[in-house]
């Protein structure tokens, strides 16, 4: 094929205003270009499918007439007219229709709903706006645009999140016409606050309500948003929506369902923004080295890219392996003078801030990335995206893909692995997907329905509530959040995690990297994970995951029935230099198993014990399922079980009936294709490596302790406390009595603690109670290592005892 070639602006073209840029506009005249070609592509991998986007010139319309004055003239310093999309968008809004702007990656939209908030407060002063993000990263990088525009009519622009105090929340709100949020911040403090005048006051004089990327409010988060959108208008009536997403079907459709009212579309068909030529590959590496020698080329040219992977820490790992690597030296010095980095969710704002202000302003020339950069932050211009991972759907590759060529003709290679099913002429024929809302369950209906009687109280009487009823349910799939860091409170911070990531990445004994230099996590408290600098090496978790079930079925079909269920996910130690250390009272990492408990429905599917799936066709199997049966993949958990031979299915917040009402009724499509995955691909012998526990020797000491005991959960969701407790009895006012081992016995409430379905096997109690007991770290960690790293390679640590042991137990 012939060499493919990628156009550079030059200085010139790189030079534009950036005050034109900040509101979202790009010149009319022709860029000067220049050649630029990558010879690795052609060296060191397999090219199997070339697509291009052409060219298409951009369309332009003027200024709508019913804009305000001083608004006019200001938009005139930086252009006379507008990409027809946006002047449609402003023309249906000034008739004061709901607008949904559903055009492509880059195309402007923020341009529109900035612009019309502004003409709203200046037509109407005493109006209030609100804004709506999915994330605080997005709402972080628009802030300052926000600010920007705001200032020059005199209006204010602030940010209410939840790591404020109560009175800088509400100064925000008096000193503030518009109000960047997520949707939690509305529901857990602002809606609840409604006795406070000030909250009262603003509310009610809410006119304009924007929803930027609209297609990030699906499944569960999505439904209570919708629910939530429903209580503010008790308040606020009259408000007008704007709405803007990219890449879903059926967006108006959605937006219909999401907010309950009618929206006019502006789309693709009226796009006026320029579309340059972009190259789509599709390549497999020919040997292992393929990819870092593509980075190490592309760091050292003079382009302007952005590397995708799918994994927070993958990305982290793949820099510090490169580094490491052959290509370091020759990059190095790329990486030290700042114009590479990292990006991915969990960083600090601080170094948020400075990484994407270095991308817009062009300092920053290359970016190793996850899918917190699909959203629509602004970075810039891209000349290469290369996606180093499937992405997670079709809608996300796209997103990824519209980063680039914003200015000018661009280039995107997706890599694929040797054992890839992806066609890639049908992968991109593959039609866009829409996202799922659950209001069919009355559950979410009931409980949202509680809470708008309780805030037309508090509105009347101007009187708080003791038992906030907002706190009763989870908004959306996340739990306690930590601080990770070198010294507490010492600015020496090193971003967050939430609970799942702990588990995935920040346990006892893991190598966390932050910016590709390698951190060993220690102990962790009720809000902080301590962390010290060490040498990067491999660290592995050691995982299990079983499933108590209810013996009573809620249903039952063919192979199939539905039950109560409780799903642990637990990690039970880690592995590094061929070594495995396990938690339990004689580590020094930690002295218990940390765990995640799933209680919820389950849907259950009986597979023959001699065509058990493997990992890999279960993933594919709940993904194709997810789209076919309309529900989000993220709302669920689910595992097989190769002890019973099952597959289980659960929901991760309880209580929605997402696995009654959505996913039973669909059961037979689930065992369609199932069967028709069985009989496509040959099974492979699922290697859980932890199933022998059976073969674990048991304590007799701690086995006494536990004999004839009942056990359950201890669960703390808020503070990300999970643990597995024998108990004797249940004492006349409902508590439970723990067993210590001691004659002192605990109490426990029971809205805390959860009785378990089944009685595990007592290897499984010994495991969550003690850990591997009898399993003692040998002195010298290293022994099959010929050369002995220092002691940084393990990296120091106190040995405090992990939180789970502040129960005093």
């Amino acid at each position: 094929m012939a060499k493919l070639t990628l156009r550079r602006k030059s200085d010139s073209a790189e030079a534009l205003s950036a005050a034109q840029s900040a509101m979202g506009l790009m010149s009319s005249q022709q860029v000067h270009v220049c050649d630029r070609h990558f010879k690795s592509i052609d060296e060191r991998f397999i090219t199997h499918y070339h697509h291009v986007i052409p060219f298409k010139a951009a369309r332009y319309s003027p200024l709508p007439s019913g804009l305000d004055a001083r608004l006019t003239e200001y938009l005139r310093t930086y252009t006379s007219q507008l990409y027809d999309h946006q002047a449609a968008a402003l023309y249906q809004l000034l008739k004061r229709k709901n607008v949904l702007l559903s055009t492509k990656t880059a195309s402007g939209k923020s341009l529109v709903f900035m612009t019309y908030a502004i003409d709203k407060l200046l037509k109407v002063p005493e109006s209030r706006v609100l804004v709506f993000y999915p994330t605080r990263a997005l709402i972080e990088d628009q802030l300052l645009r926000w600010q920007e525009i705001s200032s020059n009519f005199g209006f204010k622009a602030g940010f209410l999140h939840g790591q404020v105090e109560r009175e800088d929340k509400i100064k925000v709100l008096e000193t503030c016409q518009i109000v960047l949020c997520t949707p939690d911040i509305i529901h857990y403090w602002f809606m609840p606050s409604l006795h406070i005048p000030a909250v009262a006051k603003w509310l009610t004089a809410l006119r304009f309500v924007i929803i930027d990327e609209a297609h990030a409010f699906s499944g569960v988060f999505g439904t209570n948003v919708s629910y939530l959108l429903n209580r503010v208008e008790q308040f606020a009536k009259s408000i007008q929506y704007f709405a803007s997403t990219a890449t879903i079907s059926g967006a108006n459709q959605f937006m219909m369902e999401l907010t309950g009212k009618e929206f006019v579309e502006v789309g693709l068909p009226e796009d006026g923004s320029p579309t340059y030529r972009k190259d789509i590959l599709f390549v497999e590496p020919a040997d292992d080295e393929a990819i870092n020698a593509l980075l190490a080329e592309v760091i050292n040219s003079n382009t302007k890219f952005m590397y995708f992977k799918n994994s927070r820490q993958g990305i982290e790992f793949h820099l510090a392996q490169l580094l490491e690597g052959d290509y370091g030296s020759a990059i190095l010095p790329q990486i030290k003078d700042g114009f590479v980095c990292t990006y991915r969710g969990g960083y600090e704002s601080k170094d948020r801030k400075v990484i994407m202000k270095s991308l817009r302003l062009g300092h920053l020339k290359g970016v190793l990335c996850t899918s917190a950069l699909e959203v629509g932050l602004d970075i810039g211009d891209v000349d290469l995206v290369i996606i180093d991972d499937i992405s997670p759907s079709i809608n996300a590759f796209w997103q990824r893909l519209g980063r680039a060529g914003r200015q000018g003709p661009s280039l995107v290679i997706q890599i694929l692995s040797g054992n890839s099913l992806l066609a890639p002429a049908d992968y991109l024929k593959s039609p866009l997907l829409k996202p799922n809302l659950y209001q069919q369950l009355p559950f979410f209906k009931k409980w949202h329905s509680d809470c708008a009687l309780q805030e037309q109280v508090m509105f009347k009487k101007r009187a708080a509530m003791v038992h906030k009823l907002q706190f009763r349910h989870s908004f959306r799939n996340m739990g306690a959040t930590f601080k990770l860091g070198l010294e507490i409170n010492q600015d020496l911070d090193l971003g967050d995690v939430d609970y799942e990531q702990y588990l995935n990445e920040a346990f006892p004994g893991a190598i966390y990297r932050y910016f590709g230099r390698p951190h060993r996590v220690g102990w962790r408290n009720k809000n902080f994970i301590k962390c010290y600098v060490t040498k990067d090496i491999s660290v592995f978790r050691e995982e299990i995951m079983f499933s108590l079930l209810s013996p009573s079925h809620l249903a039952e079909g063919f192979s199939s029935y539905l039950t109560a269920a409780q799903t642990v996910r637990a990690i039970i130690g880690f592995s590094q230099f061929n070594h495995s250390f396990y938690y339990s009272a004689s580590s020094s990492w930690c002295k218990k198993p940390i765990f995640k408990l799933y209680d919820s429905t389950a849907l259950v599917v009986d597979v023959a014990a001699d065509r058990q799936p493997n990992s890999a066709q279960i993933a594919e199997l709940i993904k194709v399922f997810a789209i076919q049966a309309a529900f989000d993949k993220n709302d669920v958990i689910y595992h097989f079980d190769d002890v019973r031979s099952c597959l289980i299915i659960q929901a991760i917040v309880p209580d929605t009936g997402l696995i009654e009402e959505v996913l039973w009724t669909q059961k037979d499509m689930l065992l369609g294709l199932l069967a028709k995955q069985l009989a496509d691909e040959e099974p492979e012998l699922v290697k859980d490596t932890r199933y022998y526990l059976e073969s674990h020797q048991l304590d007799p000491l701690k086995t006494l302790l536990v004999k004839g005991a009942k056990y359950g959960f201890y669960v703390d969701e808020k503070a990300g406390k999970y643990v597995f407790l024998p108990y004797r009895c249940v004492n006349e006012q409902g508590y439970y009595e723990i067993m210590t081992g001691t004659v002192a016995s605990r109490l426990i409430s029971p809205k805390y603690f959860n009785q378990v379905y089944e009685q595990p096997s007592q290897v499984i109690a010994d495991l969550m109670l003690n850990g591997y007991a009898n399993v003692i770290e040998p002195e010298n960690l290293l022994t099959d290592i010929t050369e002995l790293p220092d002691a940084e390679v393990l990296g120091q640590h106190n040995g405090t005892e992990h939180c789970l042991a502040d129960l005093n137990l």
